[in-house]
């Protein structure tokens, strides 16, 4: 409207002008001519005529101008807004008939393939193997609909079907536990009840916390193991322990007088399924598909946990976490609780103490690094033989860890990271297909469609310069046969430095229901064809497979080997790593993996000059994170690439 107004101002100033002068301009005309001896028209009529042929000139002009001026800002903006505000109804109306019809697909599936199991199961003549078959069968296809769901009725409904609880119900838990214990004052330990909070711990060193409030006054810590949970206290003979219930275990273990609100997990999960019927909150978090994520995709939506990016409540859990691990190794080995504990927490509280007093610095870290040090020589010192091997070597790992995670947190750069972590996980809650904040793995299944690979580069990044891609690409190729809950346990790291690729990785994989870590040189060869195929490698020369000089024997060693890690220290040990060495800005070092980085290894990565990219969901908190240097690295394979 204030083009409008402009316009009809400048119209008005035009035809006052012309008005005032128009009679003295024709008039002059007319006195500069002489009389025409044919004519008998007076002066006057002569200056009428042409003033109101003028006029009518004039008239046309404002008329078009007016009409211009209403077309392109008036008319044009309003039917523009109002062609927009039309599309965007019809869009979301498009989209909302087609969730709904979706939906009724979704309850359709669920309905026929409940009557199927329902119909099978009655026959008599069905023995127990037949049933387990049927029963898995039935569970897999239903909690392939449960990841499809926008309904929480339907996902209410599946979930009475004693399927597998996710992430969603343990955040409804924290919910539901906190109506019955603060209404029949379950404490345990005499404190006053303010709220329950739930830590899960994902087998890849991910942390999940879920509270009911601001100030829980009450925590239980969970671990995710092979997609159930479960405690490490021992389990209490009279509770009923049905597949599937283990959360309900896990908290009854905890708290025992919950027996009397949920007799079992059958009245335990009921009750779930209801509050996650009816609950605002979980209804809005299911309608949004964030449920699809649980632990394998994390969670985008929602409020954003403000601790997860708080540099002293990562302390404080920590703390908690190395308290754990040593509490459990010295349960392991009794005789030795004694000395080896007061030795610990000694040394615990001086590191700590050093952490409060000062500020970051190098003296700081050379301090804290000799505590650590000395630390280890005690152990060496203290229990040397083969028997006494193992506490000695987890003793040494949980210290010079503790040291190292403390001289992160002081670095100046980690706060820093943290913020740039927390700005992705807001981004990623505002949209959640948010091309710079959502991981590219997280964005397309790598497994199935390669086709949309160059839309997910942005505009300056050049496809076989996008190392995360081409990470999620071989992970994709080697993880196809997985479960999708297991494959992200496994992760690839790439790093590219002038014209080699690097590729490192903590695979595992089971053959004959044994399980075997990395990769042969035999399947690295195909990996290779696969990426030139792709024309994923088209700038490179060479191909190098890095591998630890020790393989690991079980999956937490695996798991600890974050791939960027094993390439850093390959880097470091050759002379590649950047640290402060003058680099081509041009042609930058690059590590990406199939996964966000960790703020442990993005910490690391940043203060040795090396180019990676920050994404919402990554570990703010990871439980399995050691010093690069601890590790040992060789090449297993490198193959030249002829392009």
């Amino acid at each position: 409207m204030e083009g409008v107004m402009i316009e009809i101002v400048k119209v008005k100033v035009s035809a006052g002008q012309f008005l005032d002068k128009a009679t003295k301009i024709i008039q002059e005309a007319i006195d500069e001519k002489a009389p025409s001896k044919t004519t008998h028209v007076s002066a006057p009529t002569n200056v009428k005529i042409l003033c109101e042929r003028s006029t009518q000139q004039w008239k046309q002009i404002l008329i078009q101008t007016t009409n211009q001026a209403i077309a392109n800002q008036v008319v044009a903006p309003l039917l523009s807004f109002g062609a927009n505000q039309l599309i965007s109804l019809a869009g979301n109306a498009i989209k909302k008939k087609y969730r709904s019809m979706k939906e009724e697909k979704y309850q359709k599936q669920f309905d026929s393939l409940k009557k199927d199991f329902d119909d099978k199961t009655k026959d008599e003549q069905m023995n127990a193997d037949e049933y387990e078959k049927e029963f898995q069968a039935y569970h897999d296809t239903i909690m392939k609909l449960l990841a499809k769901t926008r309904s929480p009725k339907l996902f209410a409904n599946i979930l009475r079907e004693n399927v597998p609880m996710d992430m969603v119900c343990v955040q409804a838990c924290t919910y539901v536990l906190h109506k019955y214990m603060s209404e029949m004052n379950i404490t345990g330990d005499g404190k006053k009840f303010t709220g329950i909070r739930i830590i899960v711990e994902g087998q890849d060193g991910s942390s999940h916390d879920y509270s009911s409030s601001s100030n829980p006054s009450h925590s239980i810590n969970i671990s995710l193991d092979n997609n159930h949970f479960v405690m490490d206290e021992q389990s209490d003979g009279n509770i009923e322990t049905s597949k599937n219930n283990c959360l309900y275990k896990a908290l009854v273990n905890t708290f025992p007088a919950l027996k009397r609100a949920f007799a079992n997990g059958a009245a335990f999960r009921q009750h779930l399924s209801s509050y996650i019927e009816n609950d605002k909150s979980m209804h809005h978090t299911i309608s949004q598909g964030w449920h699809k994520f649980s632990i394998k995709k994390g969670s985008y939506g929602g409020a954003i946990e403000q601790k997860k990016f708080d540099r002293q409540s990562l302390y404080d859990a920590f703390l908690e976490n190395t308290g754990n691990r040593i509490a459990k190794l010295i349960e392991k080995y009794p005789k030795f609780a004694g000395k080896v504990r007061q030795r610990f927490d000694q040394r615990i509280k001086e590191i700590k103490e050093i952490a409060q007093k000062e500020s970051q610095s190098d003296e700081t870290f050379k301090r804290i690094n000799k505590i650590t040090n000395d630390f280890s020589m005690y152990l060496i010192k203290e229990f040397d033989g083969e028997d006494r091997r193992e506490l000695r070597e987890e003793l040494h790992k949980i210290m010079s860890g503790f040291g190292i995670r403390l001289n992160q947190t002081l670095h100046p750069v980690y706060i820093e990271i943290l913020n740039n972590m927390k700005l992705k996980t807001e981004q990623a809650d505002t949209w959640s297909s948010h091309p710079l904040a959502i991981h590219p793995a997280d964005q397309i299944n790598f497994t199935q469609d390669d086709i949309r690979l160059q839309s997910l580069t942005v505009k300056w990044m050049k496809l076989p310069e996008s190392v995360d891609i081409i990470a999620s690409v071989i992970h994709a190729e080697l993880n196809k046969e997985v479960c999708e809950d297991e494959r992200r346990f496994n992760t690839v790291g790439v790093g590219i430095d002038k014209k080699t690729l690097y590729i490192a990785m903590n695979q595992t994989e089971v053959t004959k229901s044994q399980q075997k870590y990395g990769i042969s040189s035999e399947r690295f060869t195909q990996i290779c064809n696969i990426l030139i195929s792709k024309k994923l490698v088209m700038e490179c020369e060479e191909i190098v497979l890095i591998a630890p000089n020790v393989m690991p024997k079980n999956q937490a060693q695996n798991r600890a080997l974050h791939a960027e890690k094993q390439i850093m220290k390959f880097w470091k040990d050759n002379g590649i790593l950047p640290g402060n060495q003058i680099t081509d800005q041009n042609k930058p070092s690059r590590i990406g993996a199939s996964k966000p980085a960790c703020i442990c290894c993005s910490l690391t990565m940043t203060t040795n000059k090396i180019h990676y990219k920050t994404y919402a969901k990554a570990n703010t908190n990871p439980v399995n994170w050691t010093d690069p240097t601890g590790i040992n690295v060789r090449v297993q394979n490198r193959v030249r690439v002829r392009n």
